[in-house]
């Protein structure tokens, strides 16, 4: 997957050792993306969803990561344009087996920060 977010599409994650089978992380004021990272040696079933300040899920989304692969796309791409994002939101990741999981808030042209998840 390549995102079409100019700042998203260069990026390179870079991730700590960790790796987990749950994970959230809070929707940033801005544009914000996901960072899923497969490292094991078979594809990993993922679902991304959107939860909205009560717990409620907004959005589903199944994601399959193959292996020794990762993703970086905006929550847009993942969970689609006509949903709006806000920053008492969170995304929460579950996966079948171990992924690596990271939020990153775009703070400008070509800037990025990462949201460590949770």
């Amino acid at each position: 997957f390549i995102s079409s977010e100019p700042t998203l599409r260069d990026a390179v994650a870079v991730f700590d050792s960790l790796q987990v089978t749950r994970a959230a992380f809070p929707v940033g004021a801005g544009t914000t993306g996901i960072a899923l990272q497969n490292r094991g040696d078979a594809a990993v079933m993922a679902a991304a969803e959107l939860l909205d300040s009560a717990g409620t899920t907004l959005a589903t989304v199944p994601i399959r990561i193959g292996a020794s692969r990762s993703l970086v796309a905006s929550l847009a791409e993942v969970f689609g344009m006509g949903i709006r994002f806000d920053a008492s939101q969170v995304v929460r990741v579950r996966a079948a087996g171990p992924i690596q999981v990271m939020g990153i808030a775009v703070t400008g042209p070509g800037g990025a920060a990462p949201i460590v998840p949770r």
